[in-house]
């Protein structure tokens, strides 16, 4: 399949590209500010450098079901349960919530903006990876500084991962 061009909607904030394990097919999400699916595309057929080419847009990020996966397994430091493979193009499951967008967005102007380190946006802006590490999002976080510290360990660990997935 020979691609041409991926139209990006108006309000899109993050392009989020989820590519099937072990084949040549993807899923892009279109998300607003909010995390919440404007529109999609499934391709068949294409590599991730191809898909990547035609998408324009500044903010984007690109993993696996397999990624997202091993990524909840090492930062899990609350679960019983292992957590599922979502598929690639499980349309509603990809959404995110505001804040992610916002760290993934930080991390994009990080990749892309020349001298981003340096501006009084950046300095404005890196509270938000702190404001996600230390926070208390559970009542046993709440309640236990030990967990609290398995969760601030695991945060960041996240963070790490999710920082080599943005384009």
């Amino acid at each position: 399949m020979k691609l041409n061009k991926i139209p990006i909607p108006n309000d899109t904030c993050l392009v989020e590209i989820v590519s099937d394990d072990n084949t040549q097919n993807h899923c892009v999400y279109f998300l607003n500010m909010e995390g919440e699916l404007i529109d999609y595309v499934k391709i068949i057929d294409a590599s991730v450098s191809e898909v990547i080419s035609l998408l324009p847009h500044m903010f984007k990020i690109q993993f696996t079901p397999m990624q997202m996966w091993e990524m909840q397994c090492e930062t899990s430091f609350n679960r019983i349960f292992e957590p599922d493979v979502i598929p690639y193009d499980s349309i509603f499951a990809w959404q995110m919530d505001s804040e992610m967008v916002g760290i993934i967005r930080h991390f994009g102007k990080i990749n892309n903006v020349l001298n981003y380190l340096e501006t009084d946006e950046f300095k404005s802006e890196v509270h938000i990876l702190d404001d996600f590490i230390y926070s208390r999002p559970t009542p046993i976080e709440k309640e236990s500084e030990e967990v609290h510290n398995r969760g601030i360990a695991a945060r960041k660990r996240m963070l790490k991962i999710i920082r080599e997935w943005v384009i």
